[in-house]
């Protein structure tokens, strides 16, 4: 007899998401305070079509989703493919990539880009990624307050990191 493992990564919750929506009429289970407000943004892997084999998490495709809460309400819910080349060529359109071949300055080659964004009112972390050529440089800046001890997320993402090298051979 022969059993099939079911990658966790792929079932209930994780499941793929495979249409892009925009849902108005949202329906809540108990109450949402009225005094919180804002929107919700969650970045995640999401592979578009057949994953590839062995499937790791961070290969493939991914997809953001956002829910906007106010006055007591759930306003909306959205989720939209992140739109790498692969994405972009399946749904008809253009890529928007990073720079693909290696960048200059003043004659000297750029070794890395430190990308810097801010963190919102009432948003602990916020992780920034930028590409160019074979490179993904990331940026990660925090609330001290709220997360003391930031940089063990480096501990954590250079972790996650060689494992999604070793996945991708």
């Amino acid at each position: 007899m022969t059993t099939t493992e079911v990658n966790p990564f792929l079932a209930g919750n994780y499941a793929p998401v495979h249409d892009e929506i925009t849902e108005t009429a949202l329906r809540v289970r108990g109450r949402i305070p009225s005094a919180l407000a804002g929107r919700y943004l969650r970045t995640g892997p999401n592979p578009h079509g057949v994953p590839p084999q062995p499937y790791h998490w961070f290969l493939g495709s991914g997809m953001i989703h956002g829910v906007e809460l106010r006055d007591g309400a759930a306003s909306w819910y959205r989720n939209r493919w992140v739109r790498t080349a692969d994405i972009a060529d399946a749904f008809g359109e253009l890529a928007r990539p990073g720079p693909k071949q290696p960048m200059y300055f003043n004659g000297a080659q750029l070794d890395g880009l430190y990308p810097v964004s801010i963190v919102l009112d009432g948003q602990a972390v916020n992780v920034t990624l930028c590409s160019r050529d074979k490179y993904l440089d990331f940026g990660i800046i925090g609330c001290r307050t709220s997360v003391p001890h930031l940089q063990r997320l480096l501990t954590h993402l250079e972790t996650s990191l060689a494992e999604l090298e070793t996945a991708w051979g």
